[in-house]
């Protein structure tokens, strides 16, 4: 690719040879070719799961340049909660909480923030559940996106199967950088406010991380993989201090 340049569309855009990536205000739209499921194996992810995972993950709130920000999240490890970078990119200290399962409200600190993965780790230390396992697994497994599509406060899983994993060349969220990200196709749908949100299998495993959803078509989703969310959480356990997240998108 030669790089990103801009589009006027609903939302800031950008535009790269071959695929369309549309920034909206809590998820991505990506187009990176057709679709060819290989599957799917693996059962669907049932009510005995969801029941079980769905406290481990957390709508997440804040505010940025004055705009209201909203996407999910999921913890992973005792104290440590992850989520897409452009969800939370150009909050301040103290304008970032969570909104776990029960109604409770937390306040969240952005510990980590990555605009090249677009990923972010939160601290969120009243917080005091379990946490989600990653998976290696990934092509062609059944699974279900968690997460607040338009903000809905209850916790939605829509089910789909990963249909491809791809090497997604790009920009940073800021257009300063080229990126190259490990990627899951999904047959599901990824809608705002799922940013974020955790891509889990039957046994209640984390595949990926929801961040965007196709261009041309809306039951496609996109997902970083687990593979790269693990080389993210290396870092989680000796990060306990709030850093910057970066300009507000669109500024």
């Amino acid at each position: 690719m030669n790089g990103w340049r801009s589009a006027a569309v609903s939302a800031p855009a950008l535009v790269a040879t071959g695929m369309l990536l549309v920034l909206l205000p809590t998820a991505f739209a990506v187009d990176v070719g057709p679709v060819g499921p290989p599957g799917p194996y693996g059962a669907p992810v049932g009510a005995a799961t969801l029941a079980r995972v769905v406290p481990d993950t957390a709508e997440v709130v804040g505010v940025a340049c004055g705009n209201s920000r909203r996407g999910t999240g999921f913890r992973t490890l005792d104290g440590v909660m992850v989520t897409a970078a452009h969800v939370v990119a150009g909050e301040k200290g103290g304008q970032t909480e969570v909104i776990l399962s029960d109604g409770r409200r937390l306040e969240a600190a952005v510990v980590w923030f990555d605009p090249i993965k677009d990923v972010a780790l939160l601290r969120v230390g009243a917080w005091k559940t379990g946490y989600l396992k990653m998976s290696s697994d990934g092509l062609g497994v059944r699974a279900a996106v968690l997460g607040h599509p338009e903000g809905q406060a209850q916790t939605a899983a829509t089910q789909g199967v990963i249909t491809d994993e791809v090497d997604l060349a790009g920009s940073d969220l800021y257009h300063r950088e080229s990126t190259l990200r490990h990627v899951y196709v999904l047959q599901a749908s990824v809608q705002p406010g799922d940013s974020g949100g955790p891509v889990v299998d039957s046994t209640g495993q984390v595949l990926g991380m929801a961040f965007a959803s196709s261009e041309r078509n809306r039951q496609v989703g996109y997902a970083l993989s687990s593979e790269e969310l693990k080389a993210v959480l290396v870092e989680a356990n000796s990060r306990t201090s709030p850093v910057s997240t970066g300009r507000c998108l669109g500024s």
